[in-house]
């Protein structure tokens, strides 16, 4: 048991590690840029975004208990199990800012969405556009995959306002 605990620990230290990362990396991209996509803005499509995998939610979005070691953790995204292979789309136009590899994320895409709106896309078997590319509503951006991830075939979602994480289900379409 000691060992188990000891594994879990240190799997959540090197989450804790990659999502800092990760943070760093986004401020890195730097300032914001608007991006319109001559309709409307990202935040008028909150709870109308569709599910950017076809699969099934397996964790959600804050802060959680790991196990039997009250140890918490915070999930910043969505996890969603897919098939090894599935295409992923992009839930609303926006130019790809971020497209390689990230420890603890595998293959990672970020979109910028403008209005400081960001759409993160993690553990991603082949990414399919690069950074600086313009991608719309719908588009396929990628195929899930398990790069970097401990849970098998599946999609990390996140979706980010002013470099936050905010719960991605409150963007997603009820029932998606």
């Amino acid at each position: 048991i000691r060992r188990r605990k000891n594994l879990s620990l240190a799997v959540m230290a090197s989450l804790n590690v990659s999502s800092r990362a990760l943070n760093r990396t986004i401020s890195s991209l730097g300032p914001p840029v608007r991006v319109s996509n001559g309709k409307t803005f990202f935040a008028g499509h909150k709870g109308r975004l569709k599910l950017p995998v076809k699969g099934k939610i397996i964790s959600k979005f804050g802060t959680r208990s790991k196990g039997d070691y009250n140890a918490f953790t915070f999930q910043s995204g969505i996890d969603i199990k897919a098939k090894q292979g599935a295409p992923v789309k992009n839930v609303f136009t926006g130019e790809v800012i971020f497209a390689q590899w990230l420890k603890g994320y595998g293959n990672l895409m970020i979109i910028n969405h403008g209005d400081n709106y960001y759409t993160l896309y993690a553990h991603l078997e082949a990414l399919y556009k690069k950074k600086g590319e313009r991608v719309g509503t719908g588009k396929i951006i990628g195929t899930a995959g398990d790069t970097g991830s401990i849970k098998g075939p599946c999609l990390h979602f996140e979706v980010r306002h002013h470099g936050k994480p905010v719960d991605p289900l409150k963007w997603l379409k009820k029932g998606a």
